[in-house]
């Protein structure tokens, strides 16, 4: 909240958290994941403490070597992701594109 006299109360507070590339050696989606995952509080309780309204969501940008690359995500990523309503957004570009 402002100090000052009649200024605005934001109505949205974003955060980000990022990984750089020196943080992993290999650019491994679900080590990526559990990276970033590790940064944040385990406990699930603490994410059901947000305000109404508020929503977290991990969005990942894959920059694929070539075509008709695969990944998959693990069980205990969509558990933690899911136990916490935070959504996973994908940003796919395959660079074999024109």
């Amino acid at each position: 909240m402002s100090e000052r006299p009649g200024a605005a109360i934001a109505k949205s507070s974003p955060w980000a958290v990022s990984l750089t590339s020196r943080e992993t050696d290999e650019w491994d989606v679900t080590e990526a994941i559990c990276l970033l995952i590790g940064r944040f509080t385990t406990t699930a309780d603490v994410w059901q403490q947000l305000p109404a309204g508020a929503a977290a969501f991990l969005s990942l940008g894959l920059h694929l070597e070539t075509a008709n690359q695969d990944f998959a995500l693990r069980p205990d990523i969509l558990r933690f992701a899911a136990d916490r309503s935070i959504e996973i957004k994908f940003d796919i570009y395959d660079r074999t594109m024109p």
